[in-house]
């Protein structure tokens, strides 16, 4: 029914300043569902591992995803109780988020050019900071497409589209601003389906 892919490319940019990329994707797609995530690392002086920080908060997404979309209950649970399932979701990726950092953290410890780093930029920031990253997914499904409303309508913080924007996003004639979760834990914004 899906088929998926994803491509993060070093900019130009980053290539003249000997900058790593710092953006990450990835996708999962079942006979019952795909899921789409990309991470985009922060980038600034104190953030200066986020390149490790969107790769972790893709792979933790990806996980955590297929996990609640795997449960039989999961669309029931969704149609009944939206806000709340939605708001477990952020809850838990942002904490398995920050286990992972802090686990990649011990078993990487910074290397002196990173402690110089971190000295330039302001001191012994929290570990998070460091790695900081944002998280965007989109998921779509047979009945349940993850996705904002159109502009104009009220938000759809459960994310719920009808199978006809399901088809129409599908048909490319609609592009998906999805929503952006700050793992951090920040701001989260909510996109249009235009």
């Amino acid at each position: 029914m899906f088929q998926g892919f994803h491509l993060t490319v070093t900019g130009d940019s980053h290539i003249k300043r000997g900058v790593v990329c710092q953006d990450s994707a990835g996708v999962c797609v079942t006979d019952a569902f795909a899921i789409a995530v990309a991470a985009d690392g922060h980038g600034s002086a104190k953030h200066f591992r986020s390149d490790a920080g969107s790769r972790i908060a893709v792979k933790i997404t990806l996980e955590l995803l297929k996990n609640f979309m795997n449960r039989t209950d999961f669309r029931q649970q969704f149609r009944a109780h939206p806000e709340f399932i939605l708001s477990q979701m952020e809850k838990q990726i942002l904490m398995k988020w920050r286990e992972a950092v802090e686990e990649y953290h011990l078993e990487n410890p910074l290397t002196e050019e990173e402690k110089e780093k971190q000295a330039a930029a302001g001191g012994n920031p929290r570990t998070a900071v460091i790695y900081g990253s944002t998280v965007l997914a989109a998921v779509l499904a047979a009945s349940v497409a993850c996705a904002p409303a159109e502009e104009g309508e009220k938000p759809v913080s459960s994310l719920q589209l009808s199978q006809e924007r399901v088809d129409l996003l599908l048909s490319g004639e609609y592009t998906l601003e999805a929503v952006s979760l700050t793992v951090e834990g920040e701001a989260h914004e909510i996109g249009t389906l235009r």
